[in-house]
């Protein structure tokens, strides 16, 4: 999971302006990334298997109290 896995994208915060009249000004560009490959690499992981939930699971404290 490296920069490689950034995928680069730009939104337009111009409202007003036409498509063909865009500077580059006007754009804000960002990263994202896909998130199913980061939890896919979670799940490959041969230290986190004996700890991994697969489901919903109820947590209480010490007076039984959920949380």
């Amino acid at each position: 999971m490296g920069i490689d896995s950034w995928i680069p994208g730009k939104v337009c915060n111009c409202h007003l302006a036409y498509p063909n009249n865009f500077r580059n000004d006007d754009y804000t560009r960002f990263l994202y990334r896909n998130r199913v490959e980061p939890v896919e690499f979670l799940i490959q992981q041969p230290a986190l298997r004996g700890s991994m939930l697969y489901g919903p699971a109820n947590q209480f404290i010490e007076a039984e109290e959920r949380i």
